[in-house]
């Protein structure tokens, strides 16, 4: 009975835990760093930790995952500023302690991921409608610096909200195929949905182009699975001319978007000319991601260091865009940033490492797992996600949640490949 009430304080503990790291990736940093402390102190102060460890060792996806935190400190024997460099591993501590402390949650099965899940939707459901309120009453306002580049103020950057309230559509999507719900499930059903149409127009007011991109990514991917798992051919052909004519009129008459699209297309005719470069947003982005490939190609195998890649970056912009050079600028891109710092074979070992845990048990069935990757490879060949503490929460959370849900309906505790109770994770029709 002592056992059993461990058992269940610690799984009580343990969602806490995951219920303030949600919260701290939209509030936080403090809130996303103490529910990361929570999830490591319950795995090191487990009196099975030896057993933690050893399912965590048999789990490739989770290893791979911590492997990222070497390719980096590995990167930093060419580093010449060690300052910059610990201050890059500092970032990458949580894919060295997280994934092994997701194994020491007692359980992690459907009720208790996709509860999880759900909360992070209404959580960041009602922000978005508080943000939507402040919209309203200040239009004209809102608009008008959209016109120069500017966005609604959102909590924490703007990208990092646009990514999580896109992943939500997601969740609300796989909510509903799943049928899951807390209580009444004709009324939640119907709220699920209430709040995935909501949540589409809203990032189409938001206007960030990162949550747009991976919007319709996964949005396009989503109803590809449903068109063709279900042979719904006529309903799939009606749901995208719907989405095609919904997007010409937001164009239209949302201004937020129209005013975004426009100043994009600006930014692009005056990089094209290279004109006024340093007064566009875009012209960084552009230089910066020539300077990591211009860094990788003069050091392809090993890279510069991770703790050298700032100052490389701002050598080659002082060279070649000296109107655009300053302190702190990076690679916008992730796999660029990788590329530049680690060389080929570390860029190979990351993407390996990222790829690895949708391809183990042909988990790329599951369409909630596949969405939350075709985001994740998107942004990190536009955006250096990793890089910032909430960015880097956002992909290693999501995965390592569902990563961990996958162990416990696909494998036993010694980390082998037989199903417990017949579930298949590559199905996900548990009711």
């Amino acid at each position: 009975m002592k056992h059993l009430n461990e058992a269940t304080l610690r799984q009580y503990y343990c969602l806490l835990a995951c219920i303030v790291m949600l919260g701290g990736m939209i509030f936080s940093k403090v809130l996303l760093s103490m529910g990361m402390i929570g999830l490591v102190m319950n795995a090191v102060f487990d009196r099975r930790i030896g057993e933690h460890f050893r399912r965590f060792l048999a789990n490739p996806a989770l290893v791979g995952l911590t492997l990222i935190f070497f390719i980096f400190l590995l990167s930093g024997l060419n580093s010449a500023n060690t300052d910059w460099l610990i201050d890059r591993l500092r970032m990458r501590v949580p894919f060295l302690v997280l994934p092994f402390a997701m194994v020491a949650i007692p359980r992690l099965g459907r009720q208790e991921y996709f509860g999880l899940l759900y909360f992070f939707l209404l959580l960041i459901s009602g922000v978005c409608l508080c943000l939507m309120g402040w919209y309203l009453l200040h239009f004209h306002e809102l608009t008008a610096v959209y016109r120069l580049g500017q966005v609604l103020p959102t909590p924490g950057m703007h990208i990092h909200f646009s990514l999580m309230t896109a992943f939500s559509v997601a969740i609300a999507w796989e909510l509903i195929r799943q049928g899951f719900h807390w209580r009444n499930a004709r009324v939640e059903r119907g709220i699920q949905a209430g709040l995935l149409v909501f949540l589409v127009i809203f990032l189409h007011i938001l206007a960030v182009r990162s949550g747009l991109v991976v919007l319709y990514l996964m949005l396009l991917y989503l109803l590809a699975h449903f068109i063709l798992t279900g042979k719904r051919y006529r309903t799939g052909l009606a749901i995208v001319l719907l989405m095609a004519v919904g997007l010409v009129l937001a164009y239209e008459y949302v201004p937020t978007l129209r005013n975004k699209v426009d100043y994009t297309l600006y930014n692009l005719h005056m990089i094209r000319g290279k004109t006024n470069l340093s007064e566009l947003s875009d012209s960084y982005r552009v230089a910066n991601v020539e300077a990591g490939i211009a860094i990788g190609n003069a050091h392809p195998w090993t890279g510069v260091g991770i703790g050298d890649i700032r100052d490389e970056t701002e050598a080659y912009l002082l060279k070649h865009y000296p109107e655009l050079a300053g302190p702190g600028y990076m690679p916008q891109s992730q796999y660029v940033l990788t590329y530049a710092a680690t060389g080929i074979l570390g860029l190979l070992c990351f993407m390996l490492a990222t790829i690895y845990p949708l391809w183990r048990h042909q988990s790329w069935r599951w369409p909630l797992f596949t969405a939350f990757h075709l985001m994740s490879f998107s942004v990190f060949a536009f955006e250096q996600l990793l890089e910032t503490q909430v960015g880097a929460a956002i992909y290693l959370v999501f995965a390592l949640l569902s990563i961990r849900f996958l162990m416990e309906t696909d494998q036993t505790g010694d980390g082998t490949s037989r199903r417990n109770n017949n579930v298949s994770p590559t199905q996900f029709t548990i009711t």
